[in-house]
């Protein structure tokens, strides 16, 4: 392998394929060195293959033909080379676009055929090839003279692109074109049928037409003599009943024996058309005729029925979209919403979703574009490295746009847990969550159900509990107060009965039990309460007896008489409440048994010290150290823990029992003047803390008024909610002692979010040409094409018609 490529590229160790009569290059995938990292194809051909050979300049002279060629045409259907052939002493090279496979090499290896090639893209396929050689017929004034398998390619987008030019020869009105005197058809069958032999390089004679085998020379109706055998072999690979894949059956190598084979392939009857699918043969048959002049045109094989299913023509008028009205688009995305899911992943994945993308710069579009995108991202093996490059863009612009179309924003939202799942938590964070944020708030019961349900998902598949709790769950239990529908505040709540459990306990204590004690103000109908039972329960049985009674059973007792119960609700809630007060007395009574009054005076103080650290882990960074340690010695208190009192916080007393005399003891038992800390329940549009620790009350969030219609609604995307996120106090300052922190804990100033205004762009695709270009240096990367003079035409009208009739008992896919 050259230096030059090297040095410019990063090449695959193994070839991807083998093109051309004979195979004589390799195909390697490789990258550009560059910042886009764009990718290419590089055909090699190995000049070692030559030592034995006689005549290596002749042989070297035939295969640089292909690139000469190649070079001064522009077309989308013509192999485009992206750079000058490189040559050194022991090989010759040349850049390509990104191909996947040569058409010859992917038929002649089954085990991979079916993967990549379907009967929707073989049609798609031909439909390239003719449009393919309209343009050398019409515009360039060529004939190929060698269309075969061997010489079509697939790209990486799944089109087809014709190359092999090696033979080719221009044409005019007053002659055919002539093939190379040196290129014998029949001496190199004759070769071929034992060995391929590079020094006998011609068409090969199973695709080649009867007047170029007779005459060595001939018009552009040989090329479809040539595709008619082409075809044939495509759909015989298809069918995986034989390894033959020629339609000429040859058994004399000689003019007349090939002759006689094409007369034998064209009859109407032949067996060996029973591979093709319905309609096909009667086209071939017309592409094999003896006579040149009753062959059939490239138009009448563009129209036919043959190609023109609903699956081909659905594609085709996507990849023409640009040329309608946007009546017209929104009505035909309505109408692929409904079929897609009939085309099969190859179709989807190579054909449909680059099409789809490109129209998503439109906005007003997206609302008919992203369900097709989304069930194509559920139903193919997208890997995270193609929506990275080919589907991210268009929705990271749609979701930081100035305004985002409403339905867009419920779609977006509905498959949230999908779209993180091929993101980066930065890109999510930055992109998706504000729309989740403003999902929770947006006031409209529909969005809000469909945010409220994935939220589960959503927190799993964040994998940052820190940013989970301190600015998902806030907006979350904000939005389940805030909203209007209960059958928003439902599934709300049956959301939150699956994920309580995933907090700590100071979060549990200190935000989610307080937002439950709002919930009841709003709502106590008797479903509402057993939802919030459910809860109840759940965190009950997480914290222990201690927050039951403390928390828990204090918020369930007034709903015994001020919600409206039915008689088996109320009967429920009674049963869970007894079974809460159960649960405390035996642990208590475990707890106070005789004999341990002194211990469990130890395991409370230890209780209240541990939730002290919890709170103050939330607040510095402590390391996993406690910020204070229980020690006992000699019944004395140790001097890290003496707090005589604590400012503005309710003390809870705790008096001893009285010691038997039986057991009292000279050494008098110290009374701890240490007592359990009860924080005010934070609201739950929480603030941020400041330095100093003080505190200003929050302003009442005001409700967000609903949306009487989604089709009219438009979103400020951009616009954040309020920012939860606790500041650390500056390392460099002393930290304040446990006195004034107790005494102004629970000072919150809410801190304000400066906006952030991003604007999208509306990005038109140029329209593609082609042209000949008879400078041998390569053209521009993006193929050009001036439109031919004899387009092959499309009915696309009647498609439209046909294909978008939503609402319609007919179904354009039946029978097929």
């Amino acid at each position: 392998m050259g230096s030059q490529l090297t040095k410019n590229y990063e090449v695959e160790r193994d070839p991807k394929s083998e093109g051309g009569i004979a195979s004589p290059w390799k195909i390697y995938s490789a990258t550009r060195r560059d910042r886009d990292r764009t990718p290419v194809s590089i055909f090699i051909f190995d000049k070692r293959l030559l030592e034995k050979k006689t005549d290596k300049d002749g042989i070297l002279n035939r295969l640089k033909a292909e690139i000469n060629a190649l070079i001064k045409l522009r077309h989308p259907n013509v192999l485009q080379i992206l750079e000058p052939m490189l040559e050194d002493k022991t090989t010759i090279a040349w850049v390509t676009e990104p191909l996947e496979y040569c058409l010859g090499d992917l038929i002649r290896r089954p085990h991979i055929l079916s993967a990549c090639l379907g009967d929707t893209e073989a049609r798609l396929g031909i439909l390239d090839v003719i449009q393919g050689l309209s343009f050398l017929h019409n515009e360039a004034r060529l004939v190929h003279m060698a269309v075969c398998p061997d010489n079509l390619y697939i790209s990486q987008g799944g089109k087809w692109k014709i190359g092999g030019l090696n033979f080719s020869s221009n044409y005019n009105t007053d002659g055919p074109a002539k093939l190379d005197p040196t290129v014998d058809i029949v001496a190199s069958a004759k070769a071929f049928r034992y060995q391929f032999d590079l020094e006998k390089l011609a068409p090969l004679m199973h695709f080649s037409a009867p007047e170029l085998v007779a005459k060595q020379s001939a018009m552009p109706t040989a090329d479809i003599f040539s595709l008619g055998c082409s075809v044939y072999a495509i759909y015989k690979a298809l069918s995986n009943t034989s390894s033959d894949l020629l339609l000429l059956d040859i058994d004399d190598f000689s003019v007349g024996g090939h002759k006689t084979a094409a007369v034998n392939a064209g009859k109407p009857n032949n067996i060996s058309f029973n591979c093709l699918p319905e309609f096909m043969a009667e086209i071939i048959v017309k592409m094999l005729m003896l006579n040149p002049g009753d062959r059939a045109g490239l138009h009448e094989l563009s129209v036919s029925r043959s190609l023109q299913t609903p699956y081909v023509k659905t594609i085709y008028y996507l990849e023409h979209l640009q040329e309608k009205q946007d009546a017209q688009k929104m009505q035909f995305f309505k109408g692929l919403t409904s079929i897609i899911d009939k085309f099969d992943r190859v179709i989807m994945n190579k054909r449909l979703l680059p099409a789809l993308v490109t129209n998503m710069q439109h906005p007003n579009l997206t609302p008919f574009i992203l369900p097709s995108i989304l069930t194509i991202l559920k139903s193919c093996e997208i890997t995270k490295e193609l929506f990275q490059t080919q589907i991210w863009p268009s929705i990271a612009k749609l979701a930081t746009g100035k305004e985002i179309p409403a339905q867009s924003f419920f779609l977006l939202l509905n498959e949230i847990d999908l779209l993180i799942n091929y993101t980066d938590i930065e890109a999510c964070k930055k992109c998706l969550m504000p729309l989740v944020f403003k999902g929770y708030e947006c006031g409209v019961g529909q969005i809000q159900n469909a945010i409220m349900l994935k939220t589960p998902q959503l927190m799993k598949e964040l994998q940052d509990s820190n940013y989970v709790r301190t600015q998902v769950l806030p907006r979350f239990l904000q939005g389940i107060i805030n909203s209007k529908a209960s059958s928003v505040k439902e599934t709300g709540l049956k959301a939150l009965s699956l994920i309580y459990n995933t907090f700590d306990r100071p979060t549990m204590i200190d935000v989610i039990i307080p937002s439950l004690e709002k919930f009841k103000k709003f709502d106590i109908t008797g479903i509402m309460v057993m939802h919030l039972l459910d809860v109840y329960e759940g965190i009950s049985k997480s914290l222990g007896h201690k927050a039951t009674a403390v928390n828990i059973l204090p918020a369930l007792l007034p709903l015994l008489v001020d919600a409206e119960l039915t008689k088996s609700e109320f009967e429920r809630l009674f049963v869970s409440v007894t079974g809460m007060l159960n649960h405390v007395r035996e642990a208590r009574t475990g707890e106070l048994a005789d004999g341990r009054e002194e211990q469990v005076i130890e395991n409370l103080r230890n209780e209240d010290i541990e939730e002290v650290n919890d709170i103050f882990r939330d607040i510095f960074d402590t390391g996993g150290k406690p910020i204070m340690e229980a020690q006992v010695t000699s019944n004395e208190v140790s001097d890290i823990f003496k707090v005589e009192s604590i400012k503005n916080e309710p003390r809870v007393e705790r008096k001893q029992s009285p010691v038997p005399p039986e057991f009292k003891v000279e050494v008098p038992v110290i009374n701890y003047d240490i007592k359990p800390v009860r924080k005010e329940s934070p609201v739950t549009n929480l603030g941020t803390f400041s330095s100093d620790f003080s505190y200003q009350k929050p302003e009442s969030v005001p409700s967000t008024s609903s949306m009487n219609h989604m089709n009219f609604i438009s979103y400020p995307s951009n616009q954040k909610a309020q920012d939860f996120t606790f500041n650390k106090p500056d390392p460099q300052k002393p930290s304040p002692g446990i006195d004034d922190i107790f005494g102004e804990l629970a000072n919150i100033r809410p801190k304000e979010e400066a906006k952030n205004k991003l604007s999208g762009m509306s990005l038109k695709p140029p329209p593609t040409q082609g042209r000949v270009n008879n400078d041998p240096k390569p053209g521009p990367l993006r193929p050009q094409m001036k439109k031919p003079s004899n387009p092959v035409p499309i009915n696309t009208d009647d498609f439209f018609n046909e294909l978008l009739n939503v609402g319609s008992k007919k179904d354009p896919f039946a029978g097929l």
